[in-house]
């Protein structure tokens, strides 16, 4: 963020400043930070304590601090198919990482960005589509775990109809990325609906809704029933026809952090997915 956001509450008469921005979705951290600025909390133009009881007519002024300036930004060109004050959804290409590693340290998202990254639904490196990322700690606090993620998945074999994957996943081993069915693990659940399937490249188009984020999901559940994605090395799936794993975050939905109108921003496929599906004979109107 390179400035500061300011937002205004009217009054409820009786409720205390705490209690008007704790109704707003204000965490008592954030509540903390904007105690500490000079401008955090105004009233006509006046600091006011979190404690001070609001009357009727009032407004109160909110200033959230802008983020603190990178010291070292990479030229990476990420297209963005949605920005405002509060947020911004990236077309994240496959073969970029969010944040910053000790093998990536340049050529990461978070390299690209002059503020704080915060990202609001995480993509693996070599999974593309939209990428939703907070402007400030308002909406992050606001977006966590509040967004409805539908991917696109091309897996091997035939599947058909709609289901429900609900299978437990843990770390294959502690400290490796891969991700098995455990009944002590996290709670997974994922939805899915097979959209067609090409018989040139014996695979099924998927379309998947994640009901819960965790790592890996859609790729251990699809792997777990006999179906992994096309390009998924780590979880089986066929690399010959397509060099990644084949997922796509094709749409996100959330209520928008600051106004509350609800928004829906879709990312087109990149050209790789436009390549395997016209193999595939598969409708790229998905």
């Amino acid at each position: 963020m390179s400035a500061p956001r300011r937002l205004s509450y009217p009054a409820r008469g009786g409720e205390t400043v705490e209690q008007r921005l704790f109704a707003e979705g204000y965490s008592k951290r954030l509540l903390v930070v904007l105690k500490q600025q000079p401008d955090g909390l105004m009233v006509a133009g006046e600091r006011v304590r979190s404690t001070r009881i609001l009357q009727e007519g009032e407004l109160l002024t909110v200033t959230l601090p802008p983020d603190p300036p990178r010291m070292h930004c990479f030229p990476i060109e990420v297209p963005v198919l949605y920005r405002d004050e509060d947020l911004i959804v990236y077309n994240k290409p496959a073969g970029l990482v969010c944040h910053r590693s000790g093998s990536h340290r340049t050529d990461t998202l978070e390299s690209a960005v002059p503020g704080i990254l915060r990202v609001m639904n995480r993509l693996d490196k070599d999974t593309s589509g939209a990428l939703v990322v907070a402007c400030h700690q308002l909406a992050a606090a606001k977006l966590w775990r509040r967004i409805d993620k539908r991917y696109f998945a091309v897996v091997s074999g035939r599947m058909e109809g709609e289901g429900r994957i609900c299978l437990p996943l843990a770390r294959e081993a502690p400290y490796e990325p891969r991700q098995v069915p455990d009944p002590d693990g996290l709670p997974a659940l994922t939805e899915y609906a097979a959209l067609g399937y090409s018989t040139a490249l014996d695979a099924t188009l998927l379309r998947c809704r994640l009901l819960t984020g965790r790592m890996h999901q859609i790729r251990a559940h699809c792997a777990a029933i006999g179906h992994p994605l096309l390009g998924d090395s780590l979880y089986g799936g066929d690399c010959r026809t397509f060099s990644r794993q084949a997922l796509h975050c094709g749409e996100v939905s959330f209520l928008h952090p600051v106004t509350g109108a609800p928004l829906t921003v879709a990312a087109p496929l990149p050209q790789d997915l436009q390549t395997l599906f016209a193999r595939g004979g598969f409708s790229q109107r998905v």
